[in-house]
This record gives C-alpha cells, structure tokens and sequence, in this order.
C-alpha cells in the first residue's frame, strides 16, 4: 500500500543530483545545529510522478521471496531491511571525513527543507530508488493529485528542525550511516526524535537508502565526535 513519507511518518516506520547551489552549499561550512532548514533551500530536481511509478513496487535484487506473493506479505510486514544487523550499523565501517559529512549533512538538510517546502516530489529525489521500491506501492489517484499540486510551505511554527547529524561512519560496503536528530512541532512524539539513516550514493550524492529506528540499535559508542 502506498504511504505518502512526511519524516515524521519515516522516523516511525521504516520513510538527493547535484546542481552547482547544493555543490557550492557541500563545500561551504555548513550553518550551525539546530536550524530549521528554509524551503527555499529545496533546490533538487523533482521525480516524476511517471518514474515514481515506474519504481514503487518494483522487487528489490537480492530481497528474498521478491517478486513472490510470499516476498510482496513479508515487505508490507517489514518496510526496512537491513542488509546487515542493525545494532552493527553503530560500530561497522571507520569515522567518516569532512566531505563525506558534509555531503550527508547536505542530502539531509535539504530533505527536510523540502518537506517543510511541502514539496514531497523533490524530497522523494532524496531517496534511493531502491528505497522507494521496497517501500512505496501503487499510488492512488487521489494522491497523485496532491502530488501534482503546487506545493504549500508548511506554517513556519510547524516546520522540521535539524537538530543534530552524529555518529557519521562509512561502512565496508561504501554506504554511509549517520544518527540524525529532527524535532516536529506537531508530530506523534513530544520533543526531538532520532533515527538512523543509512545513505547510499546515487547520481554522484549521496541520498536516504534506509530508516532504522534507535529503540532498536541501541545507543552510539561514548565519545563518537557528532558532526
């Protein structure tokens, strides 16, 4: 079934191309934690509703029973798979660089510049296609609608605050993981909220290719340097 992925809605369940603004944004010093970031820094490129479609359901290489009746029960079942234990994902790999922070601080900054843009086709540009297939079905007509809409700018008071990026570490097999803190005003939970995102990298970026939630991979190693 297709879910319409405000962050809110991914930090429950698991749920960017480069143009010359985001590049010169990447080699900047980013502004300091926490902002709120603007929605006119949402710059990516937006999907097509044509390509959304064209990826969403479509069975992941190497996901067991995909392309199964089985396979499609047990994705609905379990929207994230991780391709190695998650409590892992907080020790594998060795410390990211500068530039490798940089570029996750940026794919995520902008995320959520585009969600509080209310502009969900251009966030949706921030996330792997493998993501999307694993986690997005067939879209209802209502919502491509909403999606073909002009975007609505979420009121100020209620937009997403990045309050911090930490624990940035690049795993063996070349994606990255970050512990990324976000307080919605008006979400299901009181207060900032953390979730581990794990990126992968996608038309020379990086972009979201998982959420993880932290009930269920513990809590960082003490002394790891937040970004």
């Amino acid at each position: 079934m297709y879910r319409l992925p405000l962050f809110a809605s991914a930090l429950m369940l698991v749920a960017f191309l480069f143009s010359g603004m985001v590049a010169a944004a990447q080699e900047g010093t980013p502004a300091p934690l926490p902002r709120v970031p603007d929605p006119s820094e949402c710059q990516v490129e937006p999907r097509s509703i044509e390509s959304l479609q064209g990826i969403a359901g479509t069975p992941v290489l190497g996901t067991p029973g995909a392309g199964t009746p089985a396979g499609e029960e047990a994705l609905e079942e379990e929207a994230v798979l991780p391709a190695s234990p998650a409590a892992a994902l907080l020790t594998e790999g060795e410390p990211a660089d500068e530039a490798t922070v940089a570029g996750i601080e940026a794919t995520v900054t902008e995320v959520l510049a585009c969600f509080n843009a209310g502009d969900f086709l251009r966030a949706f540009a921030l996330y792997s296609d493998e993501l999307i297939s694993r986690d997005f079905g067939t879209i209802p007509e209502e919502d491509i609608a909403f999606l073909e809409a002009s975007p609505v700018a979420v009121a100020e008071e209620q937009q997403l605050t990045l309050v911090s990026i930490e624990n940035v570490r690049v795993l063996e097999d070349g994606r990255a993981v970050a512990i990324v803190t976000v307080d919605e005003p008006d979400g299901a939970v009181e207060g900032p909220e953390s979730v581990l995102l794990v990126f992968t990298q996608q038309d020379d970026r990086w972009v979201i290719d998982e959420f993880i939630e932290l009930p269920d991979v513990g809590t960082p190693a003490a002394g790891t340097p937040a970004a």
